[in-house]
Order: structure tokens, then C-alpha cells, then sequence
């Protein structure tokens, strides 16, 4: 919880709104959007590894040696989550299966390796879910996928504590080191209610017609 306060002190306040925003299309629609919501996290995935491809390289200009692989990076993760649609929305549950794990033990005093271990179980099992029931697992993990983005939200608003929300928040955190993997939980269950409710509704007009 720490780790993420420090990282978060820096951003705006005001983009929590829009993760909370993110979060909401992602825990209440995913599953009829998945499709677009794969298509843009492989945007942001592709963005991120190009930055920290850049930072590794060392340049700070438009031009050089990262260029390249920044621009396949940047053209190809989407156009692989475009034209192939299961498989990304596979590859998208073992990504939120990873980092629900991860971040779920952040707090925890754990070896790199240890990490990376359960990380990758998380991963495993929700891929071979979504290979298996694909619109059902993609109900869950959208859901997850929300209610972390929302989490993330109200951890940036801890992290400013000079407003009213943030000041309220802070003093939860430091009262419980699991406040946020609980409300992850809490808030989670409550997308994949809400989901699962509208996924059953529709297999049930399915099956009438």
C-alpha cells in the first residue's frame, strides 16, 4: 500500500474520476465490449513497454536505436488484440489474473520470486478459464479489471490527503493494511454481480427465441 501512496503522490487528484469512469466500463460492460477493451489495453501495454524501453536505452530524443522496436510495439500489440480476438481476450485474462495476484500481495513481505511465481499461477488459471468458459471468464476478470482501476482510484485520492475523500481514506489505509485488497474484493464481487446478472438474462432470451 505504501509502495503505490508514493507512486500515486505525483499524479492529478483529478484522474481518479476517470479511472473510476475506466473502472466502471470495465466491471458493468466488459464483457459486451471486450473486444475494444483488449484493443485498448494493448495500447496501454504497448505504451508502457515502449517507455520503459526508451528509459533503458538512455535517450531522451525522438530519434534512436529504440525507434524501431517502439514502433512494432506500438503497431503490432494492437493490431494482434484487433485481428485475433480470442486469443487476446485469452492473453487479457492471464493479464489480470497476474496482476489481481500481485497486487492483492503487495503488502505482503515476499521474495521477488515468490511473486512472480503466484503471479504467474493466477495467470495460468485464468487463461485456462477463458479457454474454456471465455464469456463467463471474461465476466470475472473484467469485473477484477474494474474494480482494480477503481481501487487505484481511491488509493490516489489517499495519497493527496488535504481533501475531505482523501483525508478519509488515508486514515482507513492506516488503520487496516488490507483496506485495499478488501475493497478490490468487495468491489469486484459487486461488477461480477452485476455482469453475471445481465449475461444470464441474456442466455435466457437466447433460449426463449
Amino acid at each position: 500500500m505504501q509502495t503505490l501512496l508514493v507512486r500515486f503522490s505525483d499524479l492529478d487528484p483529478n484522474l481518479a474520476f476517470l479511472l473510476i469512469l475506466a473502472g466502471l466500463v470495465y466491471g458493468l460492460v466488459g464483457w459486451r465490449t471486450i473486444r475494444f477493451l483488449v484493443l485498448l489495453d494493448a495500447v496501454a501495454v504497448a505504451a508502457l513497454l515502449s517507455t520503459a524501453l526508451r528509459d533503458s536505452a538512455g535517450h531522451v530524443g525522438l530519434i534512436g536505436p529504440w525507434l524501431l522496436p517502439t514502433f512494432l510495439l506500438l503497431v503490432g500489440l494492437p493490431w494482434a488484440a484487433w485481428r485475433y480476438p480470442r486469443q487476446s481476450t485469452i492473453s487479457f485474462s492471464g493479464l489480470v489474473g497476474f496482476f489481481s495476484v500481485v497486487l492483492f500481495l503487495l503488502d505482503a513481505e515476499l521474495p521477488l520470486l515468490a511473486w512472480l511465481a503466484l503471479g504467474s499461477m493466477g495467470a495460468a488459471l485464468a487463461m485456462a478459464l477463458a479457454a474454456t468458459l471465455l464469456r463467463q471468464t471474461t465476466v470475472v476478470v473484467t469485473g477484477l479489471h474494474g474494480a482494480w482501476l477503481c481501487v487505484a482510484a481511491l488509493v490516489l485520492l489517499s495519497a493527496h490527503p488535504s481533501n475531505l475523500v482523501g483525508g478519509f481514506l488515508g486514515s482507513v489505509n492506516t488503520h487496516s493494511t488490507m483496506a485495499v485488497p478488501a475493497a478490490a474484493v468487495v468491489i469486484s464481487s459487486i461488477l461480477i454481480a452485476i455482469q453475471w446478472s445481465g449475461l444470464n438474462e441474456d442466455a435466457d432470451a437466447l433460449y426463449i427465441t
